[in-house]
Formats: structure tokens, C-alpha cells, sequence
């Protein structure tokens, strides 16, 4: 008698933690695909005045899209007690148009004010992306 209640106590926990676990997959398949634009890799080389910036960008809709990709280089400059701040040294705003699917590497020359030993090049998305019919 022990035995059946048990048994049948344990099915429906059971089956709630598979339609959980199944419901957790679910959701980090939508953030993974919620943004249609995918930024893989990046890469830069410095000379004295400017960079030679790299991106790999990627559409992962099957729409096209008009995407707004802004770069912006920055150079970390210390004070004295442990003080940090950040100086835009270079901005590029590059705009293209990603096919459905499509992926493409983008590489860009931006021009750097001051020396450009350590920059840190920080690239994102900028606004919605503007969808248009094929």
C-alpha cells in the first residue's frame, strides 16, 4: 500500500520536471535567436595613427536587414591614486545591408588621435535594425 502511493506520487513531479527542464531549452533558444544579428569575432592592428579594425558579423533571420554597426576605439588613461578613465581616441559608423542568412566580414580603417598603445575597440549595434521585405 506504501509502495502504490509512492509510485504514484512520484510520476507527476516527474513529468513536471521534464516539461520544466523542456520549457528552460525553449527559452535560451529564444534568446539565442531574439536578436537576428550576430557579432562572431572581432580583431584590430594599430599602426602610429590608425587601426585596422575586423568584424565578423552574422544574419541568422531570414529577412534583410539594414544594420547600423558603430566602433568606437578607446585608450585607458590612469591617475595618479588608482584613478581610470576611459578617452574615445577613434569612432567609425559603418552601415550595411545583411542578406537573409548571409555573413560577412567587415574590415574598416579608423583613423586613432594619440598614440594608440592599448586600445580597447568596443563595437555594437546601433538602434533597430530596419527590416525590409525581399
Amino acid at each position: 500500500m506504501t509502495k502504490n502511493s509512492q509510485e504514484s506520487s512520484f510520476g507527476p513531479v516527474l513529468y513536471l520536471a521534464i516539461i520544466l527542464f523542456l520549457l528552460l531549452i525553449a527559452y535560451f533558444i529564444y534568446l539565442k535567436y531574439s536578436n537576428p544579428i550576430v557579432i562572431k569575432e572581432q580583431s584590430y592592428s594599430c599602426t602610429i595613427a590608425r587601426c585596422e579594425f575586423s568584424v565578423h558579423v552574422m544574419n541568422v533571420e531570414e529577412t534583410k536587414n539594414i544594420v547600423y554597426l558603430r566602433v568606437n576605439a578607446l585608450k585607458q588613461k590612469s591617475y595618479g591614486k588608482g584613478g581610470v578613465t576611459m578617452l574615445l581616441v577613434g569612432s567609425e559608423r559603418i552601415e550595411f545591408v545583411l542578406e537573409p542568412n548571409q555573413s560577412i566580414n567587415i574590415s574598416k580603417h579608423i583613423n586613432v588621435s594619440n598614440r594608440p598603445s592599448r586600445v580597447l575597440f568596443l563595437v555594437g549595434i546601433v538602434g533597430e535594425q530596419a527590416k525590409q521585405g525581399r
